[in-house]
């Protein structure tokens, strides 16, 4: 073909795409499969990446999961090859939601680490975005709702840098949404209040999937309220809105999930009998043995509620069939995937996947080798749980930064391994003081360390830090080139507080900096402990 014809009719066949594209999927499946095999004929691989894409996608939104596996790892190969990372970072983020619905965690982790280092190699920030909104969701399944928040944040932060696309006030409003039910999981009202207001400052949305989510987090706080008016406008609203066309999709099943789960604890049965409905069609539909074993754990416990025990015996014989139909599955997952790998990678790009595997595993290993302490990688997490738990509880919170006064003019004298020595005996005194769940060390980098401290008031944290800065010079580690003694010393900046709205764990490593410097400009050797108002640091 040549090549002005091979291009009108790419641009022909790619518009029948874009303009059916959440209309008409089979017209969409259609383009999509003429357009593939005219691609891979004129040996045109990008286009097959691209195609590849919508059509992943589009089976995504039909909930026909074979069909979206078989075009979305087709489509990957093609565009790691080609390297159209923003294609393959969508299409990691679209296979980790799938893992993470057919109960795969492993598989959704490694698909969002992955489609991570992608983003950020190449400055996708707002994939980045949607890809920690959907790992949040995936530790809120496991009800880890303390580092669910935590990646809300980093992905609420990855929009907000961006309010002139689009879908910008569609993501606050899922992020919020997130943020919330993270917040009623755990009892904080308020919290999930402010979530709710937030969400209303945008404009209402008109999609089903994003409205029912907004109407389930409205039903659980009027629900913890004892709102009886609130509730029952809640519940019609979203009942109304699951007999929507649009309303059936993969993305809202956590959603519903929880709606029935309020209205079991309601005693809303007649709702919840529908809504469980809505629930089976879905996973049926998706064909996902999760799914339908998720929603057989409800029927069973209303069937035990009302004391049908027959259906309640039937539900919990179909429940048990599952999960075996479920281990099976995996197991086929997982060979299909190994299969998938040795036949299409050469040997030396199964080298390049190991080398790019190890270097992952490097970056993200949690403990400096030089002094057995955490990193700055398990510190940012760490930091992050921390100051989560402490805004919910209202309880103090410090950060102390801490270095080693004139360690250039040591590590010079002395050597690099006289500095490195000096630098481990530092680690052990404050592996001496570290407490679980209270006191944490970690080392943020050359000769500065850091100590996160919870569950403490100001005097004890500085009590620490004064048994830290003593054992330092009980150590005795002679340092001929430092003015303020002759052995070594450091200096410690601390900031404790209460968070309060609007603080992040960043403001008070700020803060802990600043308190730092005022030492580092005036005599070293000493400890500077803020406890000022805080706001919040802009950069």
């Amino acid at each position: 073909m040549k090549e002005q014809d091979y291009h009108a009719e790419v641009v022909c066949l790619q518009q029948e795409m874009d303009d059916n594209l959440g209309k008409h999927p089979e017209a969409v499946i259609a383009a999509g499969k003429s357009l593939i095999e005219l691609a891979e004929r004129e040996g045109d691989a990008k286009q097959v990446g691209i195609t590849c894409y919508g059509l992943a996608e589009t089976y995504y939104s039909l909930n026909e999961t074979d069909a979206f596996f078989q075009y979305a790892i087709k489509g990957l190969q093609v565009q790691q090859d080609n390297e159209q990372w923003d294609l393959a970072a969508q299409t990691l983020n679209l296979l980790a939601v799938t893992a993470m619905y057919q109960g795969n965690a492993s598989f959704a982790i490694n698909y969002f680490i992955l489609g991570l280092e992608y983003c950020e190699a190449n400055a996708l920030e707002l994939i980045a975005g949607g890809m920690y909104l959907n790992i949040s969701a995936l530790y809120m399944q496991y009800e880890e709702y303390s580092r669910a928040i935590s990646y809300i944040r980093k992905g609420l932060d990855c929009f907000k840098n961006h309010p002139e696309v689009e879908a910008f006030e569609h993501s606050m409003i899922a992020g919020h949404v997130l943020m919330g039910d993270c917040y009623l999981s755990i009892g904080a009202l308020a919290q999930a209040e402010e979530c709710r207001d937030a969400i209303r400052a945008y404009h209402e949305p008109q999609e089903a999937v994003l409205q029912i989510p907004v109407g389930v987090l409205e039903t659980g706080i009027a629900s913890k309220r004892g709102d009886e008016a609130a509730l029952e406008r809640a519940i019609k609203k979203v009942m109304e809105l699951l007999l929507r066309p649009d309303a059936l999709s993969m993305d809202i099943f956590d959603d519903v999930f929880s709606f029935c789960i309020i209205l079991l604890n309601r005693k809303r049965y007649v709702e919840l009998t529908r809504a469980l409905q809505y629930l089976d069609h879905l996973a049926e539909k998706s064909q996902l043995i999760f799914l339908q074993i998720r929603t057989l754990a409800i029927w069973a416990r209303y069937y035990l509620r009302i004391n049908r025990k027959d259906d309640f015996y039937e539900v919990t014989g179909r429940y048990y069939v599952l999960q075996e139909e479920q281990r099976k599955a995996e197991c086929a997952v997982i060979q299909s995937l190994l299969d998938t790998r040795l036949s299409v990678e050469s040997l030396e790009k199964q080298q390049l996947e190991m080398e790019k595997t190890n270097r992952i595993l490097r970056q993200k290993s949690e403990m400096d080798p030089l002094t057995g302490l955490p990193n700055r990688f398990r510190l940012n997490e760490y930091s992050e749980e921390a100051f989560e738990q402490a805004y919910r509880a209202r309880e103090g919170y410090a950060i102390e930064i801490l270095d080693v006064d004139f360690f250039k003019e040591y590590n010079d004298t002395y050597g690099h391994s006289a500095g490195d020595d000096c630098l481990y005996a530092v680690s052990e005194v404050l592996k001496s003081v570290c407490e679980e769940d209270r006191i944490f060390a970690a080392r943020y980098g050359g000769d500065e360390f850091m100590m996160v401290y919870t569950h403490m008031t100001k005097e004890e944290v500085r009590d620490v830090a004064e048994t830290i800065q003593q054992r330092i010079k009980d150590l005795k580690l002679y340092h001929g080139k430092s003015p303020v003694a002759s052995f070594v010393t450091i200096s410690q900046g601390i900031y404790y507080g209460v968070p309060e709205p609007g603080n992040k764990a960043w403001d008070f490593l700020h803060a802990s900096d600043m308190a730092l410097y005022q030492v580092k400009r005036s005599t070293k050797n000493a400890i500077c402990l803020e406890d000022k108002h805080l706001e919040p640091f802009r950069e």
